[in-house]
């Protein structure tokens, strides 16, 4: 298996969005926002479930959580449809949308750990989320992350379909001029990392103590995929300065 921490020698190679001249390449890492960077999925699911109620469906914030983790809102309201026989229709979202600002505005933290792992990699780096552009830039502003990614922020309403698909890390690879084995995704989801496993990258996999419980099957569908697991953000540094996949930087846990 390529060991993915080996330097890749490519004299004269230019980071795009650090402007510097680089003797050696590292391998990119692609972040989620929501749930990775950004403490954010609590809220939403609020926010939802009290959307939901206000059109006679009840589903607890927990169970939403559960249900639209790593979803989209169009796969949000075409599931209630699926599942309900309701037409959420387009004022859903745009509520949805206001009331998601509005809360993150006031409640929203990063998630635990990250800002010391943003401080201490040297590897390039970008962001690649199903939530639209303004939510994910005011996500990471809030929380003061926004200044680590230096503009290399994408979403999925800039490519044809949202993660499962891997279009939109495609799309972030094809941005940030690396090749797709040379790419390492941190995910919290299975769609995010069904996404990225079809999209010929290597996947680590964080999963909180807090969540294991309710997503204890998308955990086993993880790992049988091929992504590894961690629990706690600041391992996230160990793992990606480990030399390699012998020393179980890599493969299901």
């Amino acid at each position: 298996m390529l060991n993915l921490f080996q330097d890749y020698i490519e004299v004269g190679r230019v980071n795009l969005y650090s402007n510097k001249l680089l003797p050696t390449r590292k391998p990119l890492i692609i972040f989620d926002c929501d749930g990775v960077l950004v403490d954010s999925e609590p809220i939403a699911a609020e926010v939802i479930s009290s959307l939901l109620g206000d059109r006679g469906i009840t589903m607890k914030p927990r169970i939403c959580q559960r249900e639209f983790h790593g979803f989209t809102m169009d796969a949000v309201v075409q599931w209630v449809k699926n599942n309900y026989s309701v037409d959420l229709g387009d004022n859903f979202l745009i509520q949805y949308h206001y009331k998601t600002m509005h809360a993150f505005d006031r409640q929203l933290k990063p998630v635990e750990g990250i800002r010391n792992v943003l401080e201490s990699i040297d590897n390039p780096i970008c962001v690649a989320s199903n939530s639209d552009l303004e939510k994910i830039k005011l996500s990471l502003s809030v929380t003061g992350l926004l200044k680590y990614f230096s503009g290399a922020v994408f979403s999925a309403e800039q490519v044809k379909q949202g993660k499962p698909s891997p279009d939109l890390f495609l799309y972030a690879a094809k941005k940030m001029n690396a090749e797709q084995h040379e790419i390492i995704v941190i995910e919290d989801s299975l769609a995010g990392v069904s996404a990225a496993i079809t999209a010929g990258m290597h996947v680590l996999a964080y999963i909180p103590e807090s969540n294991s419980s309710y997503i204890k099957g998308d955990v086993s569908a993880m790992r049988m995929a091929g992504a590894t697991t961690f629990t706690q953000m600041e391992n996230l540094i160990s793992i990606l300065k480990s030399e390699g996949p012998n020393e179980g930087s890599f493969g299901p846990s």
